[in-house]
């Protein structure tokens, strides 16, 4: 058993054996810095690619995300953040400037590059876009807002974004868990209660979605609050698991379930 590590100057990754205590280097970038509170910690399901966002010491003003392989031991395809406005691919906020790095992963089948920008909009350099993992190539713009959510892959392969929405396609009046799929229109799965949802986990097997819910004293949709459920994302089947018993006062102390990568 490894654990796969980040250390700085330079920019690297670095796997630990457990067994034999030993350290090995698998990849080094060209930069002497790297910002990992924007990178999703876990490895994506294909397990041999992850990604990384290096500065030379100047943070923000000189972000690069790229990918990096860790099979070939080798950096994939890079975005140089300041060049999508530089050359007018983008346009900066008149008033705040250039928009911010959200967060940015590896999708789970390790095809595609994905940044979520703090800034909404249909405009480049907005919601999230997906690049291409090799080459670096922008491919799409997957949705325009930054919800928060979760990666998931169903069992023929199929990649969704699972996340809630502040509508539901039958009744706008509540949000809606939704999978927007990278092939497909998104789906609607579920309607929900205002703030249901603290917490949303697609680790697990195919098409498995784990839903920690607040829990919200609203009546209008009872069910389900203060509980941990498990809806499948092809079938739309619903699981109750559990109640959590946690108050939720925060999100420093919400409930976050999760299922291990074997289900």
């Amino acid at each position: 058993t490894k654990i796969l590590y980040m250390a700085g100057q330079p920019y690297r990754w670095i796997t630990f054996d457990v067994v034999t205590k030993q350290t090995t280097e698998l990849v080094a970038s060209s930069f002497p810095f790297g910002k990992t509170s924007q990178v999703f910690e876990e490895l994506p399901k294909a397990r041999n690619r992850t990604l990384g966002i290096g500065h030379n010491g100047n943070g923000e003003q000189n972000l690069t995300v790229f990918g990096v392989d860790l099979v070939n031991k080798s950096i994939a395809g890079s975005i140089n953040i300041p060049n999508l406005f530089s050359s007018g691919v983008a346009q900066p906020d008149p008033q705040w400037g250039n928009p911010a790095i959200d967060w940015a992963t590896v999708t789970p089948s390790g095809k595609y590059i994905a940044i979520q920008w703090e800034r909404d909009g249909s405009s480049r350099a907005s919601g999230c876009e997906l690049y291409d993992f090799v080459t670096g190539a922008f491919v799409k713009q997957l949705h325009d807002h930054h919800a928060h959510g979760d990666w998931g892959m169903n069992a023929a392969g199929e990649e969704f974004y699972a996340t809630v929405l502040l509508a539901h396609a039958a009744n706008n009046n509540y949000p809606a868990l939704v999978l927007e799929w990278l092939n497909k229109a998104p789906t609607h799965i579920r309607m929900l209660e205002w703030g249901a949802i603290e917490h949303i986990s697609c680790r697990g097997l195919p098409g498995q979605i784990v839903l920690t819910a607040s829990p919200s004293k609203a009546t209008s949709i009872p069910a389900m609050c203060g509980e941990i459920w498990m809806i499948n994302a092809t079938s739309g089947v619903v699981n109750r698991l559990a109640h959590h018993r946690s108050s939720a006062a925060d999100y420093w102390s919400q409930p976050r379930a999760t299922v291990s990568r074997n289900g």
